[in-house]
């Protein structure tokens, strides 16, 4: 009979255990569910966030299309800059030669 209780014994404490980790697992479970369902969460906030950016074809497309606009606009500033020392230094050479004739015909 000894034998008999010792493996009731065993049994109970078995089933004890047994029970012990079903609840470790269902609590593991629920936590896992948890961090899914967070993840899930911020990947839609990502695809979201992510409808803001542009597409890198395009992104690489509208900056090549501003650097040519900018690269125009350089040019036209260094024509103008380059137009107004010109006329800068025409008046005056023109002021040198007049105070020249100025000097000999007095």
């Amino acid at each position: 009979m000894s034998d008999d209780s010792t493996k009731d014994v065993e049994i109970a404490r078995l089933q004890e255990r047994i029970y012990a980790l079903k609840a470790v697992i269902e609590k593991d479970i629920v936590e896992v569910r948890r961090r899914l369902d967070e993840l899930n969460h911020e990947h839609a906030r990502n695809i979201e966030r992510n409808k803001e950016y542009l597409a890198s074809p395009l992104f690489y497309q509208n900056r090549d299309s501003v650097d040519k606009r900018l690269g125009d606009l350089e040019r036209g500033q260094a024509n103008q800059a380059g137009k107004s020392a010109a006329w800068v230094s025409i008046i005056g050479v023109l002021f040198l030669i007049v105070q020249i004739v100025l000097r000999f015909l007095k």
